[in-house]
């Protein structure tokens, strides 16, 4: 589950190369491996949803109040 605070495909990698093997010799541990890499895979993709809405509100925001 460290993995979870991840939104990136490169740590999504990472995350899978370094735990997949780890995981396997643990009870529950290929599932809690598939949970956090579904979890951070569900994060990019709302991520790549939103941004260009985000990107496209905050251009107007550049001056502080």
């Amino acid at each position: 589950m460290v993995g979870r605070a991840f939104c990136d495909a490169t740590h999504r990698e990472e995350v899978d190369a370094f735990f997949k093997d780890r995981s396997a010799k643990t009870t529950g541990g290929s599932r809690i491996l598939a949970q956090t890499l579904e979890s951070i895979g569900q994060c990019i993709a709302i991520r790549n949803a939103q941004e260009p809405s985000v990107a496209e509100f905050l251009k107007g925001s550049d001056t502080v109040a």
